[in-house]
């Protein structure tokens, strides 16, 4: 399964599953992997999912999550807090790839990645039912 699809409507064994609506839980091969690290580590993951489709400025980013806070260096507040996200997560089992990306000054969710996305999945049936 990849960028959220389902594939013969089942979740992915070995990619994340990712529940947002309700209790937030980030999961692979039935491992919660989402209560390992700190607070600041899921929200920014959180954060980052849900603007899976640009880039994520990290000056913004850290704006935007915590507004009340100000940092002598916010590049280095967020690569801190990324190394932290990735080895939290790991890499995917099916291709040894990053689920989250730096390329051209932004961070990137990877949507090539094997994950499913429990939005993905509402936003589709909803499509389904009204089409």
């Amino acid at each position: 399964m990849r960028g959220g699809t389902l594939m013969d409507n089942k979740k992915t064994d070995d990619g994340l599953v990712i529940t947002t609506l309700g209790k937030f839980e980030v999961k692979r091969s039935g491992q919660v992997l989402s209560q390992d690290s700190s607070y600041r580590v899921w929200e920014l993951f959180k954060y980052i999912i849900t603007n899976r489709q640009v880039g994520i400025v990290p000056e913004l980013a850290l704006e935007n999550l915590w507004p009340d806070q100000d940092y002598s260096d916010p590049r280095g507040a967020i690569r801190a807090l990324i190394f932290r996200l990735r080895k939290s997560l790991g890499k995917n089992p099916a291709d040894n790839k990053e689920y989250i990306f730096f390329s051209q000054g932004c961070y990137h969710w990877n949507n090539d990645v094997d994950y499913w996305l429990d939005v993905e999945e509402f936003e589709s049936k909803v499509q389904q039912a009204a089409g």
